[in-house]
């Protein structure tokens, strides 16, 4: 399915087999995460950049404009010179974490409360959704006996079709765990491959 261009191949017609993205300067980064929303696709690069493409009927894409659909990949110009660690997408609207600051942004379709907004509404291009964010590094901060601000930080997020939900680290109340950046592999959220050996395992455990 590939009506909106959300394929990324500068076309809209149906493709049944795997295609190369539409070459640009930016498509020649290293692309380390893909999330997909009902008809739009948004890319994380190695280097914390963003790039979407296909439906930008509410906004989703982040690009400034609302209405028009975009075949090839391109960077969210408001998120230039900001790292991003993570991105998420609902039905129709995109979520991005900043990395160094904790911030997290919201655009796309609204009329839900799905940006997080005080507000309803679509947006166009990246909103700040309200909330005392704290980086990462904070955590390190404490673990060291350094007094930090309230605050929350984000673990993960995650969208549903029209929700948006965020995993908090609550310092000196949650647990820390290892960092969630989508560009780097975590072990302990990776998917679990079935083998002989580990299906051999399993069996003799129940057996017990």
């Amino acid at each position: 399915r590939n009506r909106y261009g959300q394929l990324g191949i500068s076309r809209t017609f149906v493709v049944s087999s795997p295609t190369m993205l539409a070459s640009s300067d930016t498509c020649r980064k290293k692309i380390k995460y893909i999330a997909c929303g009902e008809e739009h696709t948004v890319f994380l690069l190695e280097d914390g950049g963003v790039l979407t493409c296909g439906s930008n009927l509410y906004g989703q894409l982040g690009r400034g404009v609302i209405g028009e659909s975009y075949t090839r990949p391109a960077a969210v110009m408001d998120l230039m010179g900001s790292v991003v660690s993570q991105v998420a997408c609902g039905k129709y609207h995109t979520l991005v974490v900043e990395k160094d600051s904790g911030h997290l942004f919201s655009f796309g379709q609204g009329t839900c409360g799905q940006l997080g907004r005080t507000v309803l509404g679509n947006t166009a291009i990246p909103v700040l959704v309200s909330g005392t964010w704290l980086p990462l590094d904070s955590l390190h901060d404490f673990t060291l006996g350094t007094p930090v601000d309230r605050g929350d930080i984000i673990r993960r997020i995650f969208a549903g079709g029209e929700q948006s939900f965020a995993v908090v680290v609550l310092p000196g109340i949650t647990p820390i765990g290892p960092e969630c950046d989508f560009r780097t592999v975590c072990s302990a959220e990776s998917p679990l491959f079935l083998s002989y050996k580990l299906v051999k395992q399993m069996l003799d455990f129940a057996l017990i």
